[in-house]
């Protein structure tokens, strides 16, 4: 799918559920206050499990 899409994918464990965004989406959710204060993308990418390419 990143292959086709040029898109950057990553892969968290978040309470407890694996989560699947790409780094577009997950800015989205950071945004929007899905995650705790003061998460960032490259606290995310620090901690994704795999990052597609």
């Amino acid at each position: 799918m990143a292959k086709k899409s040029k898109m950057k994918f990553l892969v968290l464990r978040y309470n407890g559920r694996f989560l699947v965004k790409s780094k577009k989406e997950l800015r989205k959710l950071i945004r929007d206050g899905y995650f705790v204060k003061g998460f960032t993308i490259q606290q995310a990418e620090k901690i994704a499990l795999y990052i597609t390419k």
